[in-house]
């Protein structure tokens, strides 16, 4: 379930030196003027007047992962994760609420679960309907 911990403003005018911490320890994602999205350096690498045409589902559910790898005895999990940080909409994170409840109920993904424990959501408020 989404859960709103707390609620922060951040002036526009210090949101590059916040990012720039974040990106430290994190991949920060958010949506991007290319339609998408993806990393994000700065406060105008945002796209936040318009919806993107593609989610942030792929940083959940990616079209191709290398999940297991052998050496010629035995089979290793292998995954590598990374710790992200995902700014996103009101709608996009109710999507993610409905796609949450698809892989972790009757049969639970670990893939997708450690995705999620590894991913920090930041809802950007919309100031009006996105086109």
């Amino acid at each position: 379930m989404l859960l709103l911990d707390c609620m922060y403003y951040i002036k526009k005018g210090g949101f590059d030196k916040w990012l720039s911490r974040l990106r430290i320890d994190y991949a920060v994602v958010g949506p991007t003027k290319q339609n998408k999205f993806d990393e994000i350096r700065a406060y105008t690498d945002l796209e936040l007047k318009k919806n993107t045409i593609y989610p942030p589902k792929k940083y959940f559910l990616p079209k191709r992962e290398e999940t297991f790898c052998s050496d010629d005895l035995e089979m290793h999990e292998k995954i590598t994760l990374r710790r992200t940080i995902l700014f996103l909409r009101a709608c996009d994170a109710n999507a993610l609420k409905v796609m949450e409840q698809h892989f972790t109920g009757d049969f639970v993904d670990p893939y997708y679960v450690r995705k999620k424990e590894n991913t920090k959501l930041f809802v950007i408020a919309c100031t009006k309907k996105c086109s």
